[in-house]
């Protein structure tokens, strides 16, 4: 599997500003997140953006960039959307260092990526949920705050799962806590 860093990650970044001749934003979810936030962070070679009609504009110029540079960019956000407060844009981030003349990049908050990885966790979100809850700007009582309000009102599922991975994730920014899926349940009327 080929992993992205930050440099192989600002390599495409660049050459899609470079072919822009107008102001883009790209908003970017999913492990590519994790990289620009946290610089010793790898991720697979998928972008996981917010579709937006400028995203067909990036994937025509992906389709010319060299095979080394050129990573695959989709909507993927648009997946874990429903896991998402609707008010995720005003909370994104700015990402200065990675975007470009035209090419405007933000990523989701650390708590929203923390969100959606919890809603999904699966064993490759475990590192970069690690990598997110290190970082001085998470604020662990937004996480919460964000996670009570979506689980909520999240899509059936599997309820019982996703305050299990809460529970874990919980635990890791407060060992010895004694948070459980059931307790979780019971505090969403959810049980």
């Amino acid at each position: 599997m080929i992993l992205v860093d930050q440099t192989k990650l600002k390599s495409f970044i660049r050459y899609i500003d470079a072919k822009l001749d107008h102001p883009v934003s790209l908003y970017i979810a999913g492990g590519s997140a994790v990289v620009i936030l946290c610089p010793d962070a790898q991720s697979t070679k998928d972008i996981d953006t917010f579709s937006s009609n400028e995203l067909l504009l990036i994937k025509k110029i992906n389709k010319s960039i060299p095979p080394d540079i050129s990573l695959d960019i989709n909507n993927g956000i648009n997946t874990f959307e429903a896991y998402l407060p609707d008010d995720w844009k005003n909370h994104s981030i700015h990402s200065s260092i990675f975007s470009g003349k035209y090419l405007q990049i933000y990523t989701l908050c650390p708590e929203d990526l923390v969100l959606m990885k919890t809603f999904r966790f699966n064993s490759k979100d475990a590192q970069d949920i690690e990598k997110l809850l290190a970082l001085d700007s998470f604020n662990k009582n937004k996480y919460k705050k964000r996670f009570m309000e979506m689980f909520r009102a999240a899509p059936p599922g599997q309820p019982i799962v996703h305050a299990g991975s809460f529970a874990m994730i919980w635990k890791k920014i407060h060992p010895g806590s004694s948070i459980t899926a059931q307790k979780i349940l019971k505090l969403a009327d959810l049980e």
